[in-house]
């Protein structure tokens, strides 16, 4: 499947005009696209095309926050820059 083909699948849930296309893949190794507008990301599986999921573009950013938030580094532990 194309991000063109990802976009088309993602149309009658995506609310507003897409954003971004990205091709990821998950902790079992499938393929999927997260199609994103200014509202929506939809989730498609990569290879048969059906819609996985979606949910408010908000909330993911709400959730990608708390996720980067939440992660507390000791200061005793040395980053390599």
């Amino acid at each position: 499947m194309t991000p063109e083909q990802a976009k088309k699948a993602a149309r009658v849930t995506l609310r507003g005009d897409t954003e971004e296309v990205e091709l990821d893949v998950n902790e079992n190794h499938g393929l999927y696209y997260e199609v994103e507008s200014a509202k929506t990301v939809v989730y498609i599986n990569a290879r048969s095309g059906k819609v996985l999921g979606s949910e408010s573009a908000s909330k993911e950013d709400a959730v990608e926050d708390s996720l980067e938030s939440s992660i507390k580094i000791p200061d005793s532990v040395q980053l390599p820059y």
